[in-house]
């Protein structure tokens, strides 16, 4: 059985049912709570998560698995599945805009903003945010990923949550 992430999506890639299932059960449950709340239905998010990862798979033989970020890959494809879940009601023009349509409008601007914040950050700042932020994985895991300590990564999340709250001011 592969043990790098690497090794896990070449064999992927190939068709590997253990490679498979271990990469679904590593990414499953973040891409969930990423859909979750994008959509605010556990039965959609869990629809979004299972064929995001389905997806996955599929392209895997037509990318590279040096170049590959799986989790970062496959929360992307969550991310588009459960937009293409989420109900938006259609409003016609010459009606005003209702508090929840207005606050959608808030939201999806404030997400624009932080995407554009997070891409003024550092490589290493953006990977430490991602991980930890939006993949929620433990300190101790980003350590071993990074080849740094626990302390290291606390300090590098904190250089990031700063500069990211500074960009976020100046847009």
């Amino acid at each position: 059985m592969p043990t790098t992430e690497t090794d896990l999506v070449r064999a992927a890639a190939a068709r590997c049912p253990d490679a498979m299932t271990t990469l679904y059960r590593a990414h499953f449950g973040a891409l969930q709570r990423r859909a979750l709340a994008i959509t605010g239905c556990p039965e959609d998010a869990a629809d979004a998560a299972q064929d995001a990862l389905l997806a996955t798979f599929d392209r895997l033989p037509e990318l590279d698995p040096e170049a590959l970020h799986f989790g970062a890959y496959a929360t992307t494809a969550a991310r588009n599945q459960a937009l293409k879940r989420r109900r938006v009601i259609a409003q016609p023009i010459d009606t005003p805009i209702e508090d929840d349509a207005l606050a959608h409008l808030e939201r999806e601007e404030l997400r624009r903003r932080v995407r554009d914040a997070i891409r003024e950050l550092p490589e290493r700042q953006r990977r430490v945010i991602f991980r930890a932020d939006f993949e929620e994985l433990p300190r101790d895991e980003i350590a071993r990923e990074f080849g740094l300590n626990e302390n290291a990564i606390g300090q590098l999340l904190f250089r990031a949550r700063r500069n990211l709250e500074s960009n976020l001011k100046l847009t």
